[in-house]
């Protein structure tokens, strides 16, 4: 009981210091390429959640980083298997909702931060023996106003 609190806190904490960069860019830091699929996975649920099948979304730049170009292929696959489209060009972007994420190691789990237009979910995705990722921490939502 004491773990699971700690763990609230710590994510409740740190969903208020990881903020959003201000260039509007998508990024993961300090995660290896292998996880970029199950990452992709995550953020694709967390949308998939929040909007309709058939939908668009229009995708933040991911960082430059070999991580971060995995993870923007492997998320435009996983939100099609959701029924979600990911627009092509500006004349689509202006109606899709805006997703962008920030992926950061928290210890040896990471913290996944996604922004799905003007709102934002957190949640801690912890490595489980066999090495995969799971949603460890309860998932928090918030407005944010610009």
């Amino acid at each position: 009981m004491k773990t699971m609190a700690l763990v609230i806190a710590a994510t409740a904490l740190l969903a208020g210091c990881a903020v959003f960069r201000s260039d509007n860019s998508s990024w993961i830091d300090g995660v290896p390429e292998s996880d970029a699929a199950p990452l992709s996975a995550q953020i694709a649920d967390l949308t998939a959640g929040r909007i309709t099948r058939g939908e668009k979304v229009r995708l933040a730049d991911p960082r430059d980083n070999a991580a971060g170009r995995a993870g923007d292929a492997g998320l435009k696959d996983a939100l099609a298997e959701r029924g979600i489209t990911v627009a092509g060009d500006a004349e689509d972007g202006k109606t899709a909702h805006t997703l962008r994420y920030i992926v950061t190691p928290y210890g040896s789990d990471l913290l996944l931060r996604v922004r799905l237009d003007n709102q934002e979910a957190a949640t801690v995705l912890v490595r489980g023996p066999s090495g995969g990722l799971a949603p460890q921490a309860p998932l928090s939502v918030r407005e944010v106003r610009r």
